[in-house]
C-alpha cells in the first residue's frame, strides 16, 4: 500500500451531549430492552430533551415516581443543569409497573462522518438482550 500523496487534514472533534433513554422490563420474555439515543449541541438542549420526555410518559408512571417527577419538573432541574453544564453525566429514572425508563445526557466528543452527515448524528432504536 502506498502512502497518500496529499496531506490529510486534521480531524475536528465536535463537542455535544448524547442523550439516550433506556427501557428495561421484566415482562418481556426475552428481558428485551429499548434504546434511543439522539444528540444535542448544547447542555440546555440535553435538558429540554430529557424534560419533554419525562413530562410526556408522567401520567404513566407510578404514584410515587409521577410526584417524584413532577417535582424534578418544577424545582430539581438545577442540579441537571449544573452537571450537563460541567460535562458531567445526568439521570433520571422512573418506574411505571415493572418498566424501569432511564434518560441520561452526557457530553462527548463527536468524530464527523465520512458520508458527510452530523457528527453523532441520531440512531435509530434497537433492541438490546
Amino acid at each position: 500500500m502506498t502512502p497518500p500523496t496529499e496531506p490529510v487534514p486534521p480531524v475536528r472533534l465536535q463537542a455535544a451531549w448524547w442523550c439516550e433513554c433506556v427501557v428495561r422490563t421484566d415482562m418481556a420474555p426475552d428481558g428485551v430492552t429499548r434504546v434511543r439515543g439522539e444528540r444535542a449541541d448544547t447542555s440546555r438542549d440535553a435538558l429540554r430533551w430529557m424534560r419533554i420526555a419525562v413530562r410526556t410518559l408522567l401520567p404513566g408512571f407510578d404514584p410515587v415516581d409521577r410526584d417524584r417527577a413532577f417535582q424534578w419538573l418544577v424545582h430539581g432541574q438545577w442540579e441537571a443543569a449544573v452537571r450537563l453544564g460541567a460535562g458531567e453525566r445526568y439521570a433520571f429514572t422512573a418506574r411505571s409497573g415493572a418498566t424501569v425508563i432511564e434518560w441520561s445526557a452526557r457530553g462527548v466528543l463527536c468524530v464527523p462522518r465520512l458520508d458527510g452527515g452530523s457528527p453523532c448524528a441520531a440512531r435509530p432504536v434497537t433492541a438490546r438482550t
